[in-house]
């Protein structure tokens, strides 16, 4: 059987499995960009999310909202730093290192910082640098037409993101003193 060129192939039995699966990934993230068509994998490049609600904080800071059609740039350029497939406790985790993530999106938000009221809606740019993300899976292995596969019941995302440039503007409803140029914070 001739396997496509965007896909490495390990074997269980390999010692080094979990170093195969990190290339493995590694090697699928330009195709995922671009998407894998014969599988029904739509390009990620830019990255589209319909929506994203938060709500953070208590006391001095709270900020609740959304952010809507979400363009994020940058995935692609992702590189693994470890990957653990662990099949008896049936568990798989993968390391993924994203130098800068650029995202244009709509917001609205309401909340606080200190005594300052902050609310809000229109057009938001973020840029986000050296993000360190950890996905964990929880795997069965079903058979299907007679074959075993891997199937991943549940997923668990966490972001570091180290530094962080956020653009939102309108944030104070059109107040020409407060948002004349809109609101920058930089971590």
């Amino acid at each position: 059987m001739k396997f496509p060129e965007w896909l490495l192939t390990c074997r269980r039995e390999d010692p080094e499995i979990n170093e195969c699966v990190r290339r493995l990934f590694e090697h699928m993230f330009p195709a995922l960009a671009v998407g894998i068509p014969e599988i029904g994998v739509k390009k990620f490049e830019p990255l589209y999310i319909k929506k994203l609600a938060l709500t953070k904080g208590h006391g001095a800071v709270v900020i609740s909202g959304s952010f809507t059609d979400i363009l994020a740039h940058g995935p692609s350029n992702a590189t693994t730093s470890y990957a653990l497939l662990d099949l008896k406790n049936r568990i798989f985790e993968l390391g993924i290192d994203i130098p800068e993530i650029l995202v244009e999106s709509e917001y609205d938000l309401s909340g606080k910082i200190l005594i300052l009221p902050i609310v809000g809606s229109g057009e938001a740019r973020l840029r986000l640098s050296n993000v360190t993300t950890r996905v964990r899976c929880d795997l069965e292995f079903p058979k299907v037409n007679g074959r075993e596969i891997m199937y991943l019941k549940t997923m668990q995302v966490e972001f570091l993101v180290r530094g962080m440039h956020v653009y939102l503007g309108n944030l104070f409803n059109g107040n020409k003193v407060l948002g004349r140029r809109g609101i920058r914070f930089t971590r």
